[in-house]
């Protein structure tokens, strides 16, 4: 899939995630800040790009991360998502907090969309063992029709994986199992 239609697909889920946003008492789309093209280069490991980021904008300067990292993948299997979805958990430090890798199918349209973000290890075996491991939290398959399956009734995306600090009015962002199928249904349309 072209740059320019992974792009598509990442910025109609970013829009329907502000427009959730803004709809919370006290919110703006002000709150959050685009982190564009920045590349990131944890010491150690590869550089990275993401299709889509974005934070609070309480994040300031060139060190910072973004809270929230979309994915998009045509040609990439999903492993190579799954990766890319670990490795913005792993190498954040802790500040990317919330991955959505959405992976497209052609002839016919199709779409699966996982959220992954750190969950606490269950069984620690010994104390080397990380406390937190990336994890798929969710996942939504989604056909050419429209039609979602999964084993959640909607896609929740946590108030504090977007934001740093907490807020009197404070929701999470919830898509409905019938609003990803419009959005699914919009973004066949585009590509």
């Amino acid at each position: 899939m072209p740059k320019e239609e992974h792009e598509k697909v990442a910025a109609e889920f970013y829009q329907a995630i502000m427009a959730k946003i803004v709809s919370i008492p006290g919110h703006n789309h002000l709150l959050l800040r685009g982190f564009g093209g920045t590349g990131f280069h944890p010491p150690g490991a590869r550089g990275k790009q993401g299709d889509l980021t974005f934070g609070p904008a309480t994040r300031l300067g060139g060190d910072q991360w973004p809270s929230v990292v979309i994915e998009v993948g045509y040609w990439q299997r999903l492993k190579a998502l799954r990766m890319d979805a670990e490795w913005w958990l792993l190498n954040s430090g802790g500040e990317t907090k919330f991955v959505i890798a959405i992976k497209i199918k052609r002839n016919p349209f199709a779409m699966h969309i996982e959220c992954w973000k750190m969950i606490p290890t269950i069984r620690r075996q010994n104390r080397h063992t990380p406390a937190w491991t990336p994890q798929q939290a969710q996942y939504f398959d989604i056909d050419a029709a429209g039609a979602v399956t999964s084993t959640s009734s909607e896609l929740c995306i946590p108030y504090k994986c977007i934001f740093d600090e907490d807020h009197d009015d404070a929701a999470d962002v919830v898509f409905t199992k019938a609003e990803l199928s419009s959005y699914a249904l919009r973004v066949f349309s585009l590509l």
